[in-house]
């Protein structure tokens, strides 16, 4: 389940309170990276760590993460 409120607005398509954090952490980076603001990628390195964050910018789908989101994540996460 997420834990933030204002982090649920991004999963329009599916019950945010159903979402497990390890489970989904795919969907949930890739929503807010791609969505989120700034107080939103806080919560995801609290959340995730910076580390765990670069390794899954890192992997091969990229999480489908659109090329500016990508590249000012690239710069944050490492």
């Amino acid at each position: 389940m997420i834990s933030s409120p204002s982090v649920t607005k991004y999963f329009w398509d599916v019950d945010a309170r159903t979402l497990d954090q390890v489970k989904h952490e795919r969907l949930i980076v890739s929503r807010l990276l791609n969505y989120g603001e700034l107080c939103d990628w806080r919560w995801l390195s609290r959340t995730y760590g910076k580390d765990r964050i670069a390794a899954l910018l890192h992997s091969e789908s990229r999480l489908g993460i659109r090329e500016p989101a990508f590249r000012l994540a690239k710069l944050v996460f490492g």
